[in-house]
């Protein structure tokens, strides 16, 4: 009865007594030290006393009546002094005749304190049990009377004050366990009786008065498609001192209703090792599993809208760490997800920009004053091959879910193709602009040459015995000729109305003339043509398409010093309004000519200037008007044409002639 009273309050003071000097075993064994001292003539030679052993040898906890001198005797475990108090703490329990701490011979009664590798024993002098016979039988029955009555005197005192703090403590448990939902039971392995508490009962949804713990029963209660894990894991424990009970499964109520818990179990063994029962929790995790679920469901939905924008998108926190990256800015810059997180956005920035950046958002932090935190401006970043692309930049500060931290969200839109757009489009403006001019000052130039071809020819006819003068007038007529000609191009340039145009069949076409084109190349070029339609009719000049093709194949000749390839494509394609506003068309079908070279390319700054009149990179050698002309003949015909070129890395132009339609 004192070991079972000593383990419950010991359970006691390990949950509520923590804080106490010295720890919840302190606290303990002071209410057992006032108690025994509170009960003065608990015979003249008994002791009430509790032991463990502390290195090897058995240690006192309790205050040794007739050892005032020292309160933590130690005896060795092979001598025959305190050996029921050896007994008591090895598990074992019983009544003996032995030594005491003073070699006293005593009457002991001994038992263990489960689970604190303690012993408790209650002890008599000898001499003092066997007087009463000596001196009057009689007296027997009045000590065993007054031993059992000290007994429970002493058991109410120590004992009293707890047990009211055991039944506060169940009462606070079982409301503990209610809002928990958590329920606790215990499993007698050899008997199979369990034993549940009444949360678990309300858990599994059935009533102590109609349903009868077991085994079995518990087994039944489980659904079936968990039934067998369940089980198997609970032989895993029994039978595998080094296996802990703990699983999550659904139960099946008797109304049907499904539960999911999780469940702890710890198996208590005898000194052999063998199972003989076990205690465990039931948790209803239901409701914490469906917000979980939802949660998660909640969590996925905001991934999948994150990874369907359309522009990359980035979090970073306050020191620039990526937190987060979508599908977008993965494809964009090259960069896997595990290669974003954790690193610096600044890996995505060109040097000078990457410097100053955690200088920013240090700033910003500490002074508010933002220069891109809601605010959207264009800035160049770098991908993971090094190049270098336009993107428009908008960041905002939020509170990230979950960690109330200060973050901030960035979004990246690619302006670089708009750019590009934008730059074809003021280009083919600017060209149309320049045309304009050039047609207008051809024509005048073409009157004044006019005048001044026919006054050669008059002062000619006027002077013709003057060899002189003749020879003055012929020179004259030369050079006009030569100025009708440069004026034709000019014209070729600007003429806004389509002359001499006839329905062709493109494909045709370039076949047959680069037949003839290709005798013309250095034996070093190769020109490949690629048709992916078998016709394609387009209402053009055949004579102004010719001189195109021969115009940009020498040009692509000359890029390449005389070896290369050059590959002719010509495929059919549909202009959409985004396309048409770049290219400067109606949007409709179109017969798309190609004509790329593996040359030296063509840097950005000429590719500006490259379809202007009189513009030349040959020198002396060139006019600077056959491309001027292509572009004219193209925009006539409502086409367009697009250069597409990097330094070192050959060039591509592009004819776009609307499909004639019958």
């Amino acid at each position: 009865m004192r070991a079972a009273t000593l383990k419950a309050v010991l359970d006691f003071d390990k949950q509520e007594s923590r804080d106490f000097p010295g720890g919840s075993l302190e606290a303990t064994l002071s209410q057992f030290r006032q108690s025994s001292g509170d009960v003065p003539g608990f015979w003249d030679t008994g002791e009430f006393l509790i032991g463990q052993i502390s290195d090897d040898k058995l240690q006192y906890l309790t205050p040794l009546r007739f050892n005032t001198e020292s309160q933590s005797v130690l005896t060795d475990m092979d001598s025959e002094k305190g050996k029921f108090l050896f007994l008591a703490v090895q598990g074992e329990q019983g009544v003996m005749i032995g030594l005491d701490y003073r070699g006293e011979k005593v009457l002991a009664g001994y038992a263990p304190v489960t689970g604190y590798g303690m012993g408790v024993t209650v002890k008599i002098d000898l001499a003092e049990v066997q007087a009463p016979f000596r001196d009057n039988i009689v007296h027997v029955g009045l000590i065993v009377v007054l031993l059992i009555s000290i007994g429970a005197i002493a058991f109410n005192r120590i004992t009293g004050p707890v047990i009211q703090q055991l039944v506060n403590s169940e009462a606070m448990l079982k409301d503990g366990q209610a809002v928990a939902n958590m329920g606790n039971w215990e499993w007698n392995i050899i008997a199979g009786d369990i034993t549940w508490s009444e949360q678990t009962y309300r858990i599994f949804g059935v009533s102590p008065n109609t349903f009868k713990p077991s085994y079995d029963a518990f087994l039944s209660t489980i659904h079936r498609d968990d039934r067998a894990k369940v089980n198997e894991a609970l032989k895993a424990s029994v039978n595998d001192p080094n296996v802990t009970y703990s699983t999550e499964h659904r139960l099946v109520r008797p109304d049907g209703e499904e539960r999911l818990v999780q469940e702890w179990g710890k198996v208590h063994r005898n000194k052999n090792g063998m199972a003989i029962r076990m205690t465990g929790v039931t948790l209803d995790i239901t409701e914490l599993s469906n917000l979980d679920k939802h949660r998660k469901k909640l969590v996925a939905e905001q991934e999948g809208v994150f990874n369907l924008l359309s522009d990359p998108c980035f979090i970073i926190n306050a020191r620039g760490t990526i937190l987060k990256v979508n599908v977008t800015a993965q494809e964009l810059f090259g960069y896997s997800e595990t290669e974003y997180l954790g690193n610096n956005i600044s890996m995505l920035m060109p040097f000078e920009t990457a410097t100053q950046h955690d200088v920013y958002l240090s700033n910003y932090l500490k002074t508010g004053k933002a220069k891109v935190i809601g605010r959207s401006r264009e800035v160049q970043a770098l991908t993971k091959n090094g190049q270098m692309i336009d993107v428009r930049l908008s960041v905002s500060k939020i509170i990230y879910p979950g960690t109330n931290e200060t973050v901030f969200i960035g979004f990246l839109h690619d302006i670089t193709q708009e750019k590009k757009d934008a730059q074809q489009i003021r280009r083919i403006q600017r060209l149309e602009s320049m045309s304009t001019v050039a047609s207008g000052a051809a024509h005048d130039f073409n009157n004044l040459l006019g005048a001044i071809g026919g006054f050669s020819e008059l002062i000619g006819l006027l002077g013709a015995e003057n060899k002189k003068l003749t020879d003055y007038a012929s020179k004259i007529s030369a050079a006009v000729e030569r100025g009708r000609r440069l004026t034709t191009q000019l014209l070729r340039f600007g003429k806004q109305k389509a002359t001499n145009a006839e329905l062709t069949d493109l494909v045709e076409f370039v076949a047959t003339e680069m037949t003839m084109i290709r005798k013309a190349m250095a034996k070093g070029v190769a020109i490949e043509l690629n048709a992916e339609e078998s016709t394609l009719p387009v209402s053009m000049s055949k004579d102004e398409m010719g001189d195109a093709l021969l115009n940009m194949c020498i040009n692509s000749s000359h890029a390449m010093d005389g070896e290369g390839k050059i590959s002719v494509t010509i495929s059919k394609i549909i202009v959409d309004e985004a396309d048409a506003e770049r290219l400067q068309v109606e949007p409709g079908e179109f017969a798309c000519l190609s004509l790329a070279d593996n040359g030296n390319g063509i840097s950005e700054d000429i590719l500006e200037k490259i379809f202007e009149p009189y513009f030349t990179t040959k020198g002396e050698e060139g006019t600077g008007l056959g491309l001027s002309q292509v572009f004219g003949m193209v925009r006539r015909y409502e086409g367009s044409i697009v250069v597409e070129s990097q330094k070192g890395a050959g060039s591509t132009f592009y004819i776009y002639l609307p499909l004639a339609h019958a």
